[in-house]
């Protein structure tokens, strides 16, 4: 299992769901968590208005991740 999350995600928040997930999961061996600075909903860089503005700005999924998932399919 990835669970990644970006640390500027307004919609799914650092702080209360990717801790619930990390609790819920915690037992497991099979898990893996990435938090990413910076990154939003979208794995994209955030503009730092933490709103649906930050969608309307063209933009590709950070490399960071990109490479992660990578690894872990490969290692998995």
């Amino acid at each position: 299992i990835f669970i990644a999350q970006g640390r500027a995600d307004f919609q799914v928040y650092k702080d209360i769901d990717y801790v619930e997930w990390q609790k819920l999961l915690k037992d497991r061996d099979n898990v893996t968590f990435k938090l990413y600075d910076n990154l939003n909903h979208l794995f994209m860089k955030s503009n730092g208005r933490m709103n649906v503005t930050e969608y309307n700005i063209k933009g590709t999924v950070d490399s960071k991740v990109i490479k992660d998932i990578a690894k872990w399919i490969l290692k998995n």
